[in-house]
């Protein structure tokens, strides 16, 4: 291998680095940007339920295949936007590497995410 190659090596490796990074960042920027929006005066529930909340969808991501069902139920407890980012929040970052809204669209297909739309389009949120 000679000194061209080299840098070519370098420099793609760095390429990919800074991509994984920035992949990386976006999915925390999400969580603690969520956290940090939150008006706590406005949640409607106690930091408990939104643990269980997120608990319960794990639980309904896991296994084989996705309990859609306790999916709706869970989401519909949402009532406003500081709830919702809240609970992505809460949520945090999951085992597959993903947030709340990642998880969600990669569980659910478009006319289930039509579904958990009509509850959170209630507050000008979406996913």
């Amino acid at each position: 291998m000679n000194f061209k190659h080299i840098i070519i090596l370098i420099v793609v490796l760095a390429v990919i680095g800074t991509g994984i990074f920035f992949i990386t960042k976006s999915k925390d920027d999400l969580v603690s940007e969520s956290k940090k929006d939150v008006k706590k005066n406005n949640l409607t529930y106690d930091d408990f339920v939104y643990k269980q909340i997120a608990s319960s969808l794990r639980e309904a991501f896991s296994g084989w295949g996705t309990d859609e069902e306790a999916v709706y139920r869970n989401i519909q407890k949402i009532k406003n936007k500081d709830d919702w980012k809240m609970l992505i929040s809460v949520y945090g970052i999951d085992d597959k590497g993903m947030n709340l809204v990642e998880r969600l669209i990669n569980e659910l297909d478009s006319s289930e995410i039509s579904i958990v739309n009509q509850t959170l389009l209630s507050f000008n949120e979406s996913i």
